[in-house]
């Protein structure tokens, strides 16, 4: 009986992911699996508008949005086959593919990316009443650094531990809007998180009108040769006006989302993709989905990725006439 149940969902699992690969080979439907986030972050609801726009527009692929642990998890995944696209972080991606960082000493090469989706800003949270607002003010304090391998969490890991400062704070694996609430029932004294703006999960912390930022990370992390030392992540700022009551910039870490892809996935899928979610007319309508969006194919921006782009994304970007570097074209 075990090794009849074990069989079976051995032929599911095969099942869910064969598809894009052998249907749309044959002329058939490409199902394709995206990769998400934790439900109610910013990833998850880009991977699931996307997912939506692209079903609601053609017969010929089915894309399924799935949670997941974020940035770190789906490159995992991606690499292995286990899902076919995802929401990645381009240092995630970078250190991941060059096998440095985080991924020191083993190279996930079979992740790809189409481009980038739009910026996340570190949102790094305090009550306004706590006397809190500097990086040395949190000295010995409980510091939320997101869910464990999410993106947030390891931007977090190598900001304090560059900073020599990973044993001086508490740091504890708690995210989203849940390390907000942890700040209100002072479970928290900080939390960092790296959603889009404006966050949905901060329009609700602040509107008890005891909302704070630790102000002078960028100060201290560019003194310190921070953003040298890893230039996928951006010394930007929060623009003002972002949030009610906050009428100046908050400077920030910045980093873009990039949609990563399994190098398994069809050419012909991944272009068809493209075209229905990158071309102009296609980013208004995706844009009023999900505000963030509305940075999908800004040529400005959407290829300052490192990692090698899939095949279908090569022959959608030249066909839009943009100069493609080598380091971007697959060998």
């Amino acid at each position: 009986m075990k090794r009849t149940i074990c069989l079976l969902i051995s032929l599911l699992m095969i099942a869910a992911f064969w598809p894009a690969a052998a249907n749309a080979a044959s002329g058939g439907k490409a199902f394709v699996v995206f990769g998400g986030a934790a439900s109610g972050t910013s990833g998850m609801q880009a991977g699931s508008a996307l997912a939506g726009h692209v079903n609601a527009r053609t017969d010929a692929i089915n894309m399924t949005a799935g949670t997941s642990g974020g940035s770190v998890d789906n490159i995992r995944r991606i690499n292995a086959g286990e899902v076919d696209f995802g929401i990645v972080f381009g240092i995630d991606a970078y250190e991941a593919f060059t096998g440095t960082g985080q991924f020191a000493g083993r190279k996930l090469q079979k992740i790809m990316t189409l481009g980038n989706i739009y910026m996340n800003y570190i949102h790094f949270n305090v009550a306004a009443n706590s006397g809190i607002s500097t990086l040395n003010g949190l000295i010995g304090k409980r510091v939320g650094f997101g869910a464990q391998g999410t993106g947030s969490s390891m931007i977090a890991e190598r900001m304090f531990t560059f900073l020599n400062m990973m044993d001086k704070i508490r740091p504890a694996y708690i995210g989203s809007g849940d390390s907000l609430t942890a700040i209100t029932d002072r479970q928290l004294d900080a939390a960092i998180n790296a959603p889009t703006i404006p966050w949905g999960g901060f329009l609700n912390f602040a509107s008890g009108k005891n909302a704070g930022f630790i102000m002078d990370m960028n100060d201290v992390l560019r003194k310190a040769g921070f953003f040298e030392k890893f230039p996928y992540l951006f010394d930007t700022a929060i623009p003002a006006g972002t949030y009610t009551g906050f009428d100046k910039d908050v400077p920030t870490i910045g980093v873009y989302t990039t949609w990563g892809a399994g190098a398994h996935v069809p050419e012909d899928v991944v272009y068809t993709i493209m075209k229905l979610c990158f071309d102009q007319d296609q980013v208004k309508t995706l844009a009023a989905t999900m505000q963030a969006l509305g940075e999908l194919g800004n040529e400005k921006n959407v290829l300052q990725v490192d990692i090698p782009l899939h095949p279908g994304a090569v022959r959608y970007w030249k066909e839009r006439g943009l100069a493609l570097p080598k380091t971007l074209q697959p060998d």
